[in-house]
């Protein structure tokens, strides 16, 4: 029988299916009544399940993995209080009968899912064993308003049509491929040969390996072949394969294990020795069996075999053990069984999400819900229902057992913090975590019950809201007028002044002397009621302030400060204040920024050290020279010798010239200040000034008596220009004697021989 036909034939029915839920209102009414019933469900009615799979000698695994996870599930309680209870369905081998026409096989198939959607009771189905029968029953689920959740099914189509009840638990054909891809890239599988069934799923991984492995990694595929489900032997496919002169790798994609493992035996048994890789049907019993039988000669290549299931994990090894527990078998479940555990788990965990059994809210609750993990991993979905960000994990053969790698751009810790699948209520107070605003509520604090509603949803119960929960609360039926003026720790009535009264009732609760209802400060403590309160004013009642400097009295080390010594601002203590700590009160200090640990002067100002060398242009620069002598140099050197840097105020550099040199001598100067920066004094500290020997300005006094004639006034400005020009002339003979020098002066703050800490006044006030 011709599979192709067989395989291709359900994208055009479902097309005629979808198109018929559109126009039989009968789905409507049917999604309309599960709805209704779902709704309308109280604690303790069975929260029903289809699950469809093959023959039972077929499929055993998956549906142990279903069952198990089933009971433990009702152990534990159930999900919203209500029992999971499964409806199996195994009849799905009539589609691979090759006695049945297509037609009759996608009856059986279509059978098989209106069965489910005829009972109104049923919200979600679970299974189907392969692409084309998940395909076909996708549509009825998607107009019934049944949830699907496909943990087989690879092929795109599935959730192609963005149908709103479709999900899958396994990875889909690209994303499969992807992985792959980067595996065999992270391997230096350079050269790749591609064997496929012509199936639409194993077409649809083969194209997509071959796009990723090509594109991204620059791989070359060497080799290509398909062939049909029924082959019996392809014996002359891997004579072709032999004669291929580089080959790394052998990459498979078919739809079933079996068939996988027919393809490795032959390839194997006529002398390819490369490793395989490909798609989860490797992860099967008949192909892991051949990998054993061959894989511990040292000539052969280690095949690397995707899986979900990590069996020496943690996680891994607990859900053997369990496993074997419940079935008593030898053998470890497969990723299959795994992939039907996790699916009825993820299932439980939407409706515990959803907090309903309505299948579309359950799907809204699977497709926005948070990461969750159990033991294939990470559960996520994207919003087409196809698994999000979900790492392979990748097995090959050593000595006996298979050890398990990720993809090296995989992080290991990537699962850490994600919390369990169906683990949402961690504390088991009913209010799951996503909703609890104290979702580790212990045993004690839940005693007394929490709250079931509001933005403390979740934490424990405060009945009369003293914000001191029932649990630890004495006085738990507090009314309002009761804790009007606050509560003890223990959740009753306070007392501030201990006289018995408790403060709702007391009319001078401090015990100041000034009634509750005048009292701007009505809780004053011992401490603060020390030095006394206001009696007049706008701060009746509360502590006094005697200088007004904003610290009350029994704070204030010097309460009787005067306004002049508060006007700068005062410390905790109350005193005033010295920000910069050399010893002089700011309002005292002249100066009120100078560095610690320098020698003040009074008023708060630091004393400087002062040091001027002056040298003839000459002595720095040879004529005609733009870099300094080495007498220069050196001179700078010496200046600089045992000089605290820290100290340094500014250097000042001043060069005299001739206007007609003034030019040159700024230049110099840059040389010098160069110099002196390469030697790690900051440019912010140093100054250049060219003075002009020859340009010195006219200085004539323009004060006018106006007691003089005009006369007397004219005589007056002559002279005064007289006297004005003969000082600008001594200027310039003076200056003349510094002509062409450069003058060098350093200022520097004066240390103190020893460190002192800040002043404290002496006569302080005393409390």
């Amino acid at each position: 029988m011709n599979r192709v036909n067989r395989l291709k034939l359900p994208s055009i029915l479902l097309l005629g299916l979808a198109l018929a839920g559109c126009l039989d209102p009968s789905y409507d009414e049917a999604k309309n009544e599960r709805t209704q019933i779902a709704s309308e469900s109280q604690d303790g009615d069975p929260i029903v399940v289809g699950v469809s799979w093959r023959s039972a000698t077929e499929g055993d695994g998956f549906l142990r993995g279903v069952n198990l996870a089933v009971k433990e599930i009702n152990q534990k309680g159930g999900v919203l209080d209500s029992p999971l209870e499964i409806i199996i369905n195994d009849g799905e081998s009539a589609y691979e009968d090759p006695n049945l026409s297509v037609a009759e096989r996608q009856k059986a198939i279509l059978d098989i899912a209106n069965s489910f959607a005829a009972n109104s009771n049923l919200v979600a189905v679970i299974g189907h064993s392969s692409s084309p029968i998940a395909l076909l029953a996708s549509v009825i689920y998607q107009n019934s308003g049944i949830l699907f959740l496909s943990p087989v099914a690879r092929y795109s189509k599935l959730t192609g049509h963005n149908f709103d009840y479709t999900f899958r638990t396994l990875l889909a054909n690209d994303d499969t491929a992807m992985q792959v891809a980067n595996y065999a890239a992270q391997k230096g599988y350079k050269n790749i040969a591609i064997l496929h069934s012509r199936d639409n799923s194993s077409t649809e991984l083969a194209e997509a390996f071959s796009t990723y492995a090509v594109d991204k990694h620059a791989a070359n595929i060497v080799f290509r072949r398909s062939f049909f489900d029924n082959v019996v032997n392809i014996i002359d496919l891997i004579i072709d394969l032999k004669n291929v002169q580089k080959l790394d790798a052998v990459f498979i994609a078919t739809s079933s294990g079996e068939l996988s493992a027919k393809v490795y035996e032959q390839s194997r048994s006529m002398g390819v020795k490369q490793a395989f890789i490909g798609g989860e049907a490797l992860d099967t019993k008949p192909f892991l069996t051949q990998v054993s039988q061959w894989e511990n000669a040292k000539d052969i290549q280690k095949s690397a075999i995707p899986t979900l299931f990590n069996a020496s994990s943690p996680k891994g090894q607990d859900f053997v053990k369990r496993y074997k527990n419940e079935y008593g078998l030898d053998e470890q479940p497969d990723y299959v069984s795994t992939l039907g555990y996790d699916t009825v788990v993820v299932l439980a965990h939407a409706i515990q999400l959803a907090q309903s059994t309505i299948p579309v809210e359950i799907a809204t609750a699977l497709r926005y819900m948070d990461p969750c993990q159990h033991i294939a991993g990470k559960y996520e979905f994207k919003p087409n229902g196809d698994l999000k960000n979900k790492a392979l994990f990748f097995k090959h053969l050593l000595k006996h057992d298979f050890v398990y790698e990720q993809a090296s751009n995989v992080k290991a810790s990537e699962t850490v913090n994600i919390p369990e699948c169906n683990d949402i209520d961690r504390d088991h107070d009913t209010i799951p975590d996503n909703v609890d605003a104290c979702p580790d509520s212990t045993d004690a604090e839940k005693v007394k019950g929490v709250r079931v509603q509001g933005a403390n949803k979740g934490c424990p119960v405060d009945t009369d809201e003293d914000d001191v929960p029932d649990f630890k609360d004495s006085c738990s039926a507090n009314t309002k007028r009761e804790t009007a003026h606050g509560v003890d720790p223990g959740g009753c009535p306070n007392d501030s002044d201990k006289d018995g009264a408790a403060d709702y009732v007391d009319d001078d609760i401090d015990g100041d002397t000034i009634a509750n209802l005048a009292d701007l400060c009505p809780k004053n403590t011992t401490a603060e009621l020390a030095y006394g309160v206001n009696l007049t004013g706008k701060q009746l009642g509360c502590p006094l302030d005697s200088d007004a400097d904003t610290v009350p009295d029994y704070l204030d080390t010097c309460r009787t400060n005067t306004p002049e010594e508060i006007k700068l601002g005062v410390t905790e203590a109350g005193c005033p204040v010295d920000k910069d700590m050399d010893g002089v009160l700011d309002y005292q200090d002249m100066c009120l920024k100078s560095p610690q640990g320098v020698v003040m002067a009074q008023q708060g100002c630091e004393v400087m050290d002062v040091t001027t060398t002056q040298k003839p242009n000459a002595f720095f620069f040879a004529p005609h020279q733009i870099s300094m002598t080495p007498d220069g140099i050196a001179l700078l050197d010496g200046l600089l010798v045992n000089r605290n840097l820290a100290l340094l105020k500014k250097v000042q550099l001043i060069g005299y010239a001739t206007q007609k040199n003034a030019a040159v001598s700024q230049n110099q100067l840059l040389t010098i200040a160069d110099y002196l920066q390469q030697k790690k004094i900051p440019v912010d500290q140093l100054e250049m000034t060219t003075l002009e020997t020859d340009n010195v300005p006219l200085a004539v006094e323009t004060a006018v008596d106006k007691t003089k004639t005009d006369a007397n006034k004219a005589k007056s400005a002559e002279k005064a220009k007289a006297a004005a020009e003969k000082a600008r002339a001594a200027t310039i003979a003076a200056n003349a004697k510094k002509n062409d020098t450069i003058e060098i002066i350093f200022s520097q703050f004066q240390p103190k021989p020893v460190a002192a800490g800040p002043l404290v006044p002496t006569d302080s006030p005393k409390p």
